[in-house]
């Protein structure tokens, strides 16, 4: 099940910054997810990274079973270069400091990747779930598209992004496509949708693994999608193509 020459099979990387008490959910179910995977035989490492993280969520990064890594980017998207950089997994998985993965998203996500790298003709793939489930402010669930499915619409996709950025794939992708920053004032946002794009871009499959779902917390205030949106950016790599 696991290749040797990797120190771990999957790198959980969480993002945080100032979500303080509210990142204890999120870290709770890393390590739930990461208790299964490991039950299954894979094996685990959990890297908490901080940007420019305030003192409460400093404290509650630092009461888990992971490594905390302190990073001054001020960038989604760097920092999850950031802890990418740090990674020693075949493949890692994403999560933003308030949202939650189904316990068995470790596990099934593993399972499905090495299935499917075993397979004729395979091609790279990011790995999704089968759907989200935003609550706080908005709720909704959303069903995400398998990119290798015929019906998947290509044009859609440069409309609305199909999938979140809470994604489970080989390290090396990572290591040939990083993420973008974020840059509001020059008219570039949407990190997630725009590597979205690269990936498809290259030819490569968005993936869905079944049975498994995230849950995205969706608060008032200023997030970063909010403000790409209210400041109409756009992502990188559609503004290239345009």
């Amino acid at each position: 099940m696991s290749e040797d020459h990797w120190a771990v099979d999957v790198s959980a990387v969480v993002n945080l910054h100032d979500e303080g008490d509210d990142a204890k959910p999120s870290l709770s179910s890393v390590s739930a997810a990461a208790a299964d995977a490991r039950a299954a035989g894979w094996r685990v490492e959990v890297i908490v990274v901080c940007d420019r993280a305030d003192e409460a969520t400093i404290r509650v990064a630092e009461s888990a079973e992971a490594e905390v890594l302190r990073v001054d980017v001020g960038d989604l998207g760097r920092a999850r270069n950031a802890g990418v950089s740090h990674a020693r997994g075949r493949w890692v998985a994403f999560l933003d400091g308030d949202d939650l993965w189904s316990p068995n998203w470790l596990a099934a996500a593993a399972a499905r990747a090495a299935q499917a790298e075993d397979e004729p003709e395979s091609v790279p793939t990011v790995w999704h779930p089968a759907m989200s489930a935003y609550f706080g402010e908005t709720t909704r669930v959303v069903h995400h598209p398998d990119s290798a499915d015929p019906a998947f619409d290509r044009t859609r996709f440069r409309l609305h992004n199909a999938w979140t950025a809470l994604c489970f794939c080989p390290s090396w992708i990572l290591g040939d496509v990083p993420y973008r920053p974020n840059h509001l004032s020059e008219g570039f946002g949407f990190e997630d949708w725009s590597w979205n794009t690269e990936i498809l871009d290259r030819g490569w499959r968005h993936g869905i693994v079944p049975d498994t779902v995230h849950a995205i917390r969706r608060a008032g205030g200023e997030s970063l999608i909010s403000k790409s949106v209210r400041s109409l950016r756009t992502p990188w790599r559609q503004a290239v193509e345009q």
